[in-house]
């Protein structure tokens, strides 16, 4: 009897064992779930460490005109040249003539023009043939010796209001377009895109140029002192357009912020003080182009708030782009 007694205790035993077994093993399913494998948080350590690198600063340097680190980007196709950089500045107080409208048609390239409404008649503005001086001048290209062809990084327009706070009636409209209006009929809302606002609800607007292109080619500068440019290039171009308070010279200041890559002269000292380029890299570029197709043109906001918008949607796209392309990827972007 105590043998049987004692088989039994150990067969009691056993079965404990057997029911805290698959207790043990649920438990460690759950941790599993919800702790983070060493692989995916070595993935998240990586990524984090991407965003605060220079991958962001990239990025966010080949959409954002007006971001500090726009200055001195070069475009990461491959190009085997080595190149220079640099950042045009101007502006153009944009005013309305005895009917109450104006208008203005920017484009971006080295030097830029700005048309603005000549004539108006009948509710129809007519753009002076010949544009503005060019900026930087004629005689600034012809002396410098430096540049014998370039292209555009980034280019954007911020558009402000200067006018008394009871002059108030009236809308702005700023569009995108793709070729150059010679006459605006307000509001000429058949563009690519287009935003109308009411002057007494007008806080300032943020234009950003977009490429039309998906090569990004090296042009060459000329000076278009007389009639519209005829090569329009790889980006689209930029229409102001004012219409209701009285006669005034000063109704927007309209400020324009070009980032350019220049091919230097081969029998200069351009050649000497230039920088190597920026080796290809299909991801970044990938990412732009995808955040500047999903992103708009013209933007209700100011330039601190459109470059917080900016680093957003970059931290987004490039966590889902480097989720997708592997760890492997990741140096491909540092």
């Amino acid at each position: 009897m105590a043998t049987g007694t004692k088989k039994k205790g150990k067969k009691g035993s056993k079965t404990k064992k057997q029911q805290q077994k698959p207790a043990s093993k649920q438990r460690a399913v759950t941790t599993a779930a919800v702790m983070p494998s060493k692989k995916s948080a070595g993935f998240g350590v990586l990524l984090a460490k991407a965003a605060e690198s220079s991958l962001h600063v990239r990025v966010c340097g080949q959409l954002d005109a007006f971001c500090p680190h726009a200055v001195g980007q070069r475009i990461p196709d491959g190009n085997s040249t080595r190149t220079l950089t640099y950042q045009i500045r101007g502006s153009k107080i944009l005013g309305t003539d005895a009917s109450g409208m104006g208008a203005l048609y920017f484009y971006p390239q080295y030097p830029y023009c700005v048309w603005t409404g000549g004539t108006s008649a009948a509710g129809v503005i007519t753009l002076a043939t010949a544009g503005d001086a060019p900026f930087p001048a004629a005689a600034a290209l012809n002396t410098s010796g430096l540049s014998a062809r370039f292209r555009v990084v980034t280019a954007g327009v911020k558009i402000s209001s200067i006018l008394n706070a009871t002059a108030n009636n009236g809308f702005v409209v700023v569009s995108s377009v793709s070729s150059q209006p010679q006459t605006i009929t307000p509001p000429d809302l058949e563009a690519l895109e287009s935003i109308m606002t009411p002057l007494n609800q007008f806080k300032g607007q943020i234009w950003c140029a977009k490429r039309s292109s998906a090569v990004q080619s090296f042009n060459i500068p000329s000076v278009p002192t007389q009639g519209f440019p005829t090569t329009p290039g790889d980006y689209n171009g930029c229409v102001i357009q004012i219409v209701g308070p009285a006669s005034t010279p000063s109704a927007l200041l309209c400020e324009f912020v070009i980032n350019i890559e220049i091919l230097p002269l081969g029998d200069t000292i351009g050649p000497l003080i230039a920088q190597p380029t920026a080796p290809r890299n299909d991801a970044i570029l990938q990412t732009t182009s995808k955040i500047m197709t999903k992103t708009a043109a013209v933007h209700s906001i100011d330039v601190t708030d459109f470059s917080a918008m900016i680093s957003k949607v970059v931290n987004s796209e490039l966590f889902q782009t480097v989720s997708k392309l592997g760890l492997e990827a990741l140096p491909a972007f540092l």
